[in-house]
């Protein structure tokens, strides 16, 4: 915990250095700020990926329009202050890692703040 998803369009004018650079640079710099933004996180814990949709609409079914959305899942029992507080955070922060994304068209970028059930949770670590 926290489990990050960032999906994005995977449009054909982006390159996949852009992504890997995404990869190195956005990730670690959002685990820092769940870090300093939400209590209880270890920075050990977060666990983040890029999932491509190669097939997508964004509304009337342009070509050219993209999008970024990033969900952050926590566990519960945070309070609502501090899940805007980051969803806010979180939105800066990828929007200025976003360049990447961007093609001709227009760049949706959105964050959601999700809450895991504490008690459903499972977790284990196998060394």
């Amino acid at each position: 915990m926290p489990q990050i998803r960032l999906e994005y369009t995977a449009h054909p004018s982006i390159s996949p250095q852009e992504m890997e650079r995404c990869v190195n640079s956005f990730f670690p710099r959002l685990h820092r700020l769940l870090v300093d933004t939400v209590s209880g996180i270890d920075i050990h814990a977060c666990k983040s990926g890029m999932i491509p949709l190669s097939l997508y609409c964004l509304g009337e079914g342009g070509t050219e329009d993209t999008f970024l959305h990033l969900t952050i899942g926590l566990l519960s029992g945070r309070s609502l202050e501090e899940k805007k507080e980051l969803s806010l955070a979180a939105l800066k922060l990828l929007e200025e890692h976003a360049q990447w994304a961007k093609t001709s068209g227009t760049l949706q970028v959105t964050v959601a703040i999700e809450d895991m059930t504490r008690e459903t949770y499972s977790k284990i670590a196998i060394k």
